[in-house]
C-alpha cells in the first residue's frame, strides 16, 4: 500500500490529478458508504423527486446566469432545509466531506454547501456518467495545496423505489493521503 500511495503521490504532484485507482477506491469506501447511505434518506429523495424536470431549457439558462449574475441572492434557488442539513452535516466532528452537492436530474442544484460556482452541472463527467450508467463514479483525484490532501470527488445516484433516477448527490473528500 506504500508504494501505490508514494506512486500516486508522485503523479499527482507531477501532473496535477490521477484517475482514481483500486487502492484510492478503498480508501474511499467508507465516505462512499456514507454518501450511499445520505442518498438513501427519505427528505433527499422527496426533493429531487418534487423537483424532478421542473425546469424547461430556457428555464435551466435563465437560473444559470441568474446565479453568475446574482451571487448574493443564490440562496433562493435552492432549498433552504437542505442547505441548512448539508452545512450542519459538513461542520460535524469526523465528517469526511468537505463539500456536499445535491443534482436534480436535469443536472440543476437544489442543495449545496458550500456553493458552487455554477448552478448547472448537467454537462460535467459527476453527473452524466452517473445519470447514464446508474451506479457510483469517482471523479479524478486532485491535489489540493491549501489542505496538503489529495481530495476526490464522489457521485452516486438518487433513485426511487423502482430504480427510477431523480438526480445525483456529489461528495467532496480528502482522501488523507500526503506525500
Amino acid at each position: 500500500m506504500k508504494l501505490i500511495t508514494l506512486v500516486l503521490c508522485v503523479c499527482v504532484s507531477v501532473i496535477g490529478s490521477v484517475q482514481a485507482t483500486l487502492a484510492d477506491q478503498d480508501a474511499l469506501a467508507e465516505p462512499l458508504d456514507q454518501l450511499q447511505q445520505l442518498a438513501q434518506l427519505t427528505d433527499i429523495l422527496d426533493l429531487a423527486r418534487a423537483r424532478d424536470g421542473q425546469l424547461g431549457f430556457n428555464q435551466l439558462i435563465e437560473h444559470d446566469e441568474y446565479w453568475v449574475n446574482s451571487p448574493n441572492d443564490r440562496l433562493a434557488l435552492l432549498n433552504d432545509k437542505m442547505q441548512q442539513y448539508f452545512k450542519g452535516l459538513l461542520r460535524e466532528s469526523g465528517s469526511p466531506f468537505i463539500e456536499l452537492l445535491l443534482l436534480g436530474s436535469q443536472g440543476e442544484i437544489l442543495a449545496a454547501y458550500p456553493l458552487p460556482d455554477d448552478f448547472w452541472h448537467g454537462n460535467t463527467a459527476k453527473f452524466i456518467n452517473v445519470m447514464a450508467d446508474e451506479n457510483t463514479y469517482i471523479d479524478e483525484l486532485s491535489w489540493d495545496a491549501d489542505s496538503r490532501h489529495i481530495q476526490a470527488q464522489i457521485s452516486v445516484p438518487i433513485k426511487g423505489q423502482n430504480n427510477e433516477m431523480f438526480g445525483v448527490l456529489i461528495g467532496r473528500v480528502n482522501t488523507h493521503m500526503q506525500p
